[in-house]
């Protein structure tokens, strides 16, 4: 399943509407905030600015050190959000994660204008999601469902195990799945029999973290096998499958090259429709 091939595609798109809106004079701008310099944190806001550019928009990076006492560098970010927030020409808002020990993740996303949360994390997004009410949803579960449907995986009916609970990944994809028809069973790394889960499920998601998680014996000759995991490892990128795993199933990601790319251009999808929406709520001329 090439990631990177139906990225450029969906860009294709995007960069229709990014120009749409640009002769209306609305340029859409994806803010982003991020403690420290972490080389690979980096290196994942390059791939955003990279395909920000070739679609039209336009990115805005505010850095803090992470050498800065908890207590002033929750402050500093705090207003940098509320001028983020209430600047009409900034549509898109992403606080980078992970965070630097001392600051309450939740308490910081929850800082974001839910209109301009493209990253889909603040609790009015995700209590959306688990209503299944109208909001914006976390890039990567767009990405992969994205995916799916691009190499004609039926959802409805099938059943899909989901190994990684976390919001990022596993929560919004088992609610976005289970919309669709789908029977999600949802496992971690710690649970103790994870081939009991994998096995028989029709598509398998593993977004753990932890590579080589996923085996051969744990799943079907049938299945569909979605990897998420990103991890390096002795100087390489490996995801939480192993080759093994991904020879057998019917189709499966590459990492790095699959979920990756879509997971930026289904951000950066979320940044037109913020700007669209913007300017659907200004008043006419």
């Amino acid at each position: 399943m090439d990631g990177r091939a139906l990225a450029e595609e969906v860009a294709g798109t995007l960069r229709n509407r990014a120009a749409a809106l640009r002769e209306r004079g609305i340029v859409p701008t994806l803010g982003i905030l991020v403690v420290g310099d972490d080389e690979r944190t980096a290196s994942y806001i390059r791939a955003k600015e990279r395909m920000a550019s070739e679609i039209g928009i336009e990115v805005r990076v505010h850095r803090f050190e992470q050498s800065e006492l908890p207590d002033r560098l929750h402050d500093r970010i705090t207003k940098a959000m509320a001028h983020w927030n209430r600047d009409p020409a900034v549509h898109g808002l992403i606080l980078q994660l992970p965070l630097p020990a001392g600051l309450d993740e939740s308490v910081l996303l929850d800082c974001i204008d839910p209109t301009k949360d493209v990253d889909g994390l603040t609790s009015t997004n995700q209590h959306a999601l688990e209503a299944g009410q109208p909001g914006i949803v976390p890039a990567t579960p767009l990405g992969i469902l994205a995916l799916l449907q691009a190499y004609d995986v039926t959802v409805d009916g099938a059943t899909v195990a989901i190994v990684g609970t976390g919001r990022l990944v596993g929560q919004p994809l088992a609610h976005l799945l289970q919309a669709r028809g789908a029977c999600v069973r949802l496992a971690d790394r710690e649970t103790a029999d994870l081939a009991a889960v994998t096995r028989g499920a029709e598509i398998v998601v593993a977004a753990v973290g932890h590579p080589g998680l996923v085996t051969e014996s744990m799943i079907d000759h049938e299945s569909v096998l979605i990897d998420v995991g990103l991890t390096e490892q002795h100087g390489m990128l490996v995801g939480d499958t192993t080759e093994g795993a991904r020879a057998k199933a019917r189709l499966s990601t590459p990492v790095p090259g699959g979920v990756g790319p879509m997971t930026v251009v289904s951000l950066l999808g979320n940044v037109v429709q913020a700007a669209e929406q913007s300017a659907r709520s200004q008043p006419s001329a």
